[in-house]
C-alpha cells in the first residue's frame, strides 16, 4: 500500500477500516469484552432479548442522563444492554454515563465499553465523540483529534465536538487544522454563532482551555 496514491476519500475509508480492525482485535483479546461481544452474535436466542423493553429502558436512561442524573440513568442503560447487547448505541451511553457519574477513576472501563460499541458499529458518531471527550480529559490531543475528526465526518452538526477538536489542534500546534475546522464550521453554522469563537481570526498560537 505504501506505493499507492489514494484519494482523500479512499484514505479516510482505509483509515476507518484499520481502526475497526484494531478495535475488534482489542475486544477479542479482552476476555470480558469478548464475552459481551459473543452474546451479541445471537441476540434473538437470549431469554432476556426484548427489543421493545430495551428501547423503553434506553429512552428512560437518556431522559435521566440529559437531566444531569447520570447515576440514576445507569440501571436503565444496563437493562437496555442486557436486553439488546447487539445495539452499539446502548453500550456507548452506558460507558459514558459511568464516566460522568463516577469520574476519571472509571476512564478505563468507559474506554473499554466505548471500544466495544465501535466494534459493533465502527461508524457510530456518538461513540467517537465520547472517546474524543474522554481523550480530551486525559490531555491526549492526538487521540481526541482522531475520534473527533471521524465523528464530525459522520455527523457534522456538533458544535461541542468542533470546539473540542479546535482545542486538540491548538494543543498539537496544528494551525492548518484550526483553519480547516473554522472554514467548515462557518458553513454549518451560518445562521448561528460559530463554535470557533475568536479562533478563526486569531493569529497562531492560540490559547488553550481545558474542558
Amino acid at each position: 500500500m505504501a506505493g499507492l496514491q489514494l484519494s482523500p476519500a479512499d484514505q479516510a475509508r482505509l483509515d476507518a477500516l484499520r481502526a475497526a480492525i484494531d478495535q475488534a482485535a482489542r475486544v477479542l483479546a479482552n476476555p470480558q469484552l469478548r464475552q459481551g461481544y459473543d452474546r451479541t452474535l445471537t441476540p434473538s436466542s437470549s431469554p432476556e432479548s426484548d427489543p421493545l423493553g430495551a428501547e423503553l429502558a434506553f429512552g428512560e436512561g437518556l431522559r435521566l442522563f440529559n437531566t444531569d442524573k447520570a447515576a440514576e440513568s445507569l440501571p436503565k442503560f444496563e437493562a437496555a444492554v442486557r436486553a439488546r447487547p447487539d445495539q452499539a448505541l446502548y453500550h456507548a451511553y452506558l460507558g459514558w454515563a459511568q464516566f460522568v457519574a463516577f469520574g476519571p477513576e472509571w476512564a478505563g472501563t468507559t474506554r473499554d465499553t466505548l471500544q466495544q460499541a465501535l466494534a459493533l458499529d465502527p461508524d457510530l458518531a456518538e461513540a467517537h465523540t465520547m472517546l474524543g471527550h474522554l481523550a480530551a480529559t486525559e490531555d491526549d490531543a492526538a487521540t481526541a483529534r482522531k475520534h473527533l475528526e471521524r465523528s464530525l465526518e459522520l455527523q457534522p452538526l456538533q458544535p461541542d465536538a468542533v470546539e473540542l477538536l479546535l482545542q486538540a489542534y491548538q494543543r498539537l500546534n496544528d494551525p492548518k487544522g484550526v483553519k480547516g475546522s473554522c472554514a467548515s464550521s462557518s458553513l454549518l453554522w451560518a445562521t448561528a454563532p460559530s463554535p470557533c469563537g475568536d479562533a478563526c481570526g486569531a493569529s497562531w498560537p492560540l490559547s488553550t482551555r481545558t474542558s
